[in-house]
């Protein structure tokens, strides 16, 4: 097998116009192989590498809410803006 992803590394890199990103390119292989891959061609100056860390932030359930609805304290100053005989808290979203 490591014979055979070492083939398939060097084919996609020579396929490639650009650099690619290994995550893109092998999004089957766990970070430990295809580093271990990379470090073995590295160090035959088949192929040159650099390791570039990328954080990624999601939106959780609430956030998306808050973004497309506005946050809770937003809400309740709309509330009592538009209340013109006064405001129950029953009555609050």
């Amino acid at each position: 097998m490591a014979s055979d992803l070492l083939s398939h590394v060097l084919d996609t890199v020579f396929q490639a116009d650009g650099p690619i990103l290994s995550n893109d390119a092998f999004p089957t292989v766990d970070f430990t192989t295809i580093k271990s891959t990379l470090d073995r061609l590295g160090s035959r100056e088949m192929i040159t590498f650099k390791q570039i860390d990328r954080e990624e932030a999601n939106l959780t359930t609430e956030a998306e809410e808050i973004a497309a609805q506005g946050s809770h304290e937003a809400k309740v100053f709309e509330a009592v803006r538009q209340a013109v005989d006064g405001l129950k808290i029953a009555d609050l979203p």
